[in-house]
């Protein structure tokens, strides 16, 4: 079974071959570490750097709210995000990661 890409969403960028090429090696860095991989064999975390675009995002956006439907999956690569949860009238900032 072969893996595509995803498709690039409309903040997203072609990027160029170096670009692409130090974002692959930083990804799968990343990828390779991280304990929710860490039962993927090599093939396994290729299709997961196949199937991924880059995005980025200004301060204060909301990347996805409490209660939406989940069709992504984010590796930040740089910056950090704040994770919030509502309760009535306000906004409860749980971690920044």
């Amino acid at each position: 079974m072969s893996s595509s890409p995803s498709i690039i969403p409309p903040q997203g960028r072609a990027l160029s071959s170096e670009e692409q090429s130090a974002l692959v090696a930083d990804m799968a860095e990343i990828v390779a570490s991280s304990h929710l991989f860490k039962t993927l064999d090599d093939v396994g975390r290729a299709r997961v750097l196949a199937s991924g675009y880059v995005t980025t995002f200004a301060p204060g956006d909301v990347i996805i709210k409490q209660g939406d439907r989940g069709t992504a999956m984010y590796l930040v690569l740089n910056g950090s995000v704040a994770v919030e949860t509502s309760a009535p009238g306000k906004s409860i900032h749980l971690a920044e990661l």
